[in-house]
């Protein structure tokens, strides 16, 4: 079967790799750095909401350890979790067939 990566002519690496997105607010401001992933204000959350975005894809076999650090940063922080706070996975499926096999 024809691949996306096929259909579309694109030269992106069929590796699979994901982006990840965490939506969080707290009752103060804060920075917080972590290699590998950015910080930018959330208008879309109350009280002081921040978005903590992957730098660039993560392979799967690596994202791990990444995703335990920003979230240890994160919680150190105490959150404010409530129903706007979210993670969303953005996963590559330029690899994938339009049947997703």
């Amino acid at each position: 079967m024809t691949t996306l990566k096929e259909v579309l002519g694109s030269k992106v690496s069929v590796k699979q790799s994901l982006g990840i997105e965490i939506e969080v607010e707290f009752d103060k401001e804060h920075t917080i750095k972590v290699p590998g992933w950015t910080q930018d204000v959330d208008n879309s959350l109350r009280n002081v909401g921040y978005e903590f975005k992957s730098a660039k894809p993560m392979l799967t076999e690596t994202i791990g350890n990444s995703l335990e650090s920003i979230l240890n940063e994160i919680n150190s922080k105490n959150p404010i979790i409530t129903n706007r706070s979210s993670i969303h996975v953005h996963v590559n499926c330029i690899g994938l067939t339009h049947n997703l096999s």
